[in-house]
């Protein structure tokens, strides 16, 4: 069986990213490596509403620090034959 394309989450830990290169080196190395991080916003408490910083804020804080990160472990992956997919929300609700 050709696997042509791998999806691997990626939350930048130790083992997540142990993980991803096993899935490169030994799983599909011929494979296209989607890299994907899912940034999971806090919800502000209603005391905080009026003074904590807005989800889109927090969102790009969070996307500006995550993709460079993504980028780089990208090309330490497999630079060919990889790409990287940011998306807001919970992790487990793109099943």
């Amino acid at each position: 069986m050709r696997i042509d394309k791998v999806i691997v989450g990626i939350d930048f830990s130790r083992p997540g990213t142990e993980a991803a290169q096993w899935v490169v080196q030994r799983f599909a190395p011929d494979a296209e490596i989607i890299l994907a991080h899912v940034i999971d916003l806090p919800a502000i408490p209603t005391f905080l509403k009026g003074v904590a910083s807005p989800d889109a804020d927090l969102e790009a804080s969070a996307r500006n620090a995550a993709e460079p990160q993504l980028r780089e472990l990208a090309t330490f992956l497999t630079p060919a034959h990889a790409r990287t997919v940011i998306r807001t929300g919970r992790a487990h609700e793109y099943g």
